[in-house]
């Protein structure tokens, strides 16, 4: 599996599929999501 940020960095590499946990963490962790979180939305 191959998750790519949408600045077209590789976020996370896995030769089987990850647990759905860490693949969560991943994507809470990038600064998108966290504005998302945050209720900061201003691109959508």
């Amino acid at each position: 599996m191959l998750l790519i940020g949408k600045d077209g960095t590789e976020k996370l590499r896995a030769d089987t599929v990850p647990n759905l946990q860490t693949v969560y963490a991943v994507i809470d962790g990038m600064p998108m999501r966290g504005r998302e979180m945050s209720g900061n939305n201003s691109e959508c």
